[in-house]
């Protein structure tokens, strides 16, 4: 019977990585008890030092998700444009009725951005000046 690779490796354990502002605060409560307890200075150094590390790796990791939205708006700036100008470009050689559902659906996506904008009342004075 032959043996495999597979069976001499032992299995991987599966690490699960510890959301960083809940470390933060449990390492916030530890120290909160160290201090009322009347911790030595070594300890406290130790304390401040792990807050530090919790509260720089917070930051990155907040400036990262920041960065990834950033650049999805930007990906999603960029095809909207994309997007108008094969629309304006399709009006150009449209045929006059599909330039008359064009420019319903223009109303309406305007009739839209003012209700989110401004409110139901927006909408409603709109509809009374016609």
């Amino acid at each position: 019977m032959e043996h495999t690779n597979h069976e001499e490796r032992p299995k991987k354990r599966l690490v699960r990585k510890r959301r960083t502002d809940l470390a933060l605060e449990q390492a916030l409560r530890e120290s909160q008890a160290a201090i009322e307890r009347g911790a030595d200075a070594s300890v406290l150094n130790l304390i401040r030092a792990r807050l530090t590390i919790l509260n720089h790796r917070l930051l990155r990791e907040e400036n990262s998700k920041s960065k990834k939205i950033a650049a999805e708006l930007e990906r999603l700036r960029v095809e909207n444009e994309r997007l108008k100008a094969e629309l304006a470009q399709a009006l150009a050689g449209a045929d006059p009725m599909t330039a008359a559902m064009t420019t319903e659906i223009h109303d309406a996506l305007a009739k839209y951005r003012l209700r989110e904008e401004g409110g139901k009342d927006a909408v409603q004075h709109d509809n009374d000046s016609r």
